[in-house]
């Protein structure tokens, strides 16, 4: 389990092992691949952070609390009443994030080793401190020395000039913090607009559109979850699948009358640590060549890849979409600000829009007459 961020890496080490130099190099070569890089130091050490005379310094000098300050491009706070949690939810919004420091917290990260051997040391004394350490940095002719402090932990060791096998260390070690997909078809909806359930509709095949959805994420092997209010509203063919397929499960809601939402928090706290390929039941047009996009499409680092609204460009498709596991928290920050709409939560984060296949992918049913029109196009091929 992370602390800050799914792809984090802490920066350890006494001063002098030349941490900053090694962490200005990584965020440099991050940035250039465009990813958006977080940095946190922890500091023994009072820091000012300010310009003395500033209107922001003033403030600060005459005891406020806290001060910020922004621009149209910029923006920075400072606070006597530091929020651990509030820092923690900002560390989500970057793709990767480097902490200098915290040499006995539970982070992974690479240790330095210092030129007064301080560290070598600490380690004697305390050898819990490589109880998280990935990778030792050091120059090139620490190696030997290297090695012996890392023998009981077979830690391996990188000069502190070669960033590029440093970068690629850490690139397969973030490839596994990439969560494991699964696929969750809501069902669940009330279909008032429908006047009868869209989970149960029928368009092609003699296939529930549920079960239409299942079978697509299924095809695509991922495990699927069907979401729904209560357990009269799993059509009879889903129920005979499930039989058959152990890796179809039915979760009732756990948050009584959020619609979508409470399918997807529900599913989070089911299997907090995976993405979650949310699919509505009312996407009757949807093929298996949408969902292989979407999910080929995937931005794993931020909040969720959705499908781009045909008819409302710029706006996510909440109910064709990949949400990642760090959203969870996100969302309930923002249900705690009134959001309870899925599509004004995705706007309200960091999200990567894929352009639909077809206009037609993202035909949404909720009448009758938009059912009736869904299957002509099934039939017919013509919308």
């Amino acid at each position: 389990m992370w602390i800050y961020n799914p792809f984090e890496i802490g920066i350890s080490g006494f001063s002098g092992a030349g941490k900053t130099t090694l962490i200005k190099k990584l965020i440099s070569t991050l940035s250039d691949r465009g990813l958006r890089v977080g940095y946190f130091k922890t500091d023994a050490h009072k820091f000012v952070m300010d310009t003395p005379g500033k209107d922001t310094h003033v403030a600060w000098e005459a005891g406020a609390t806290g001060v910020s300050i922004q621009d149209p491009i910029h923006g920075a706070s400072i606070s006597r009443d530091f929020d651990p949690l509030l820092h923690r939810l900002e560390a989500r919004n970057f793709d990767r994030f480097l902490v200098e420091g915290r040499k006995h917290s539970d982070l992974p990260r690479l240790l330095l080793l210092d030129p007064r051997f301080e560290i070598d040391n600490a380690i004697i004394d305390e050898p819990t401190i490589l109880d998280r350490v990935l990778a030792l940095i050091g120059p090139a002719d620490q190696r030997e020395r290297a090695n012996v402090l890392g023998a009981e932990k077979r830690l391996p060791f990188f000069d502190r000039d070669d960033t590029q096998s440093i970068l690629e260390f850490l690139d397969d070690f973030w490839k596994d913090s990439v969560a494991p997909l699964r696929g969750l078809v809501l069902a669940g909806g009330k279909s008032r607009r429908m006047g009868t359930s869209k989970a149960g509709l029928v368009y092609k095949k003699g296939m529930s559109q549920t079960l239409v959805m299942v079978s697509l994420l299924r095809k695509a092997g991922l495990p699927v979850v069907v979401s729904v209010a209560e357990e009269s509203q799993i059509p009879q063919d889903v129920r005979t699948y499930i039989e058959e397929d152990t890796q179809v499960e039915v979760l009732l809601d756990r948050y009584p009358n959020l619609g979508p939402l409470s399918g997807i928090l529900s599913a989070f706290d089911l299997y907090r640590q995976r993405g979650w390929v949310v699919l509505g039941c009312d996407l009757p047009l949807f093929s298996f060549e949408d969902l292989e996009n979407l999910i080929f499409q995937r931005q794993y680092a931020g909040y969720a890849t959705a499908y781009e609204s045909p008819v409302e460009p710029g706006f996510p498709e909440p109910l064709a979409a990949i949400y990642e596991p760090k959203i969870r928290s996100r969302i309930f920050t923002l249900f705690a600000e009134g959001y309870r709409c899925p599509r004004k939560i995705l706007l309200q984060s960091r999200v990567h829009l894929v352009p639909a296949r077809s206009p037609q992918a993202l035909f949404n049913a909720n009448f009758p007459h938009e059912y009736e029109k869904a299957r002509l196009v099934l039939s017919e091929g013509v919308l």
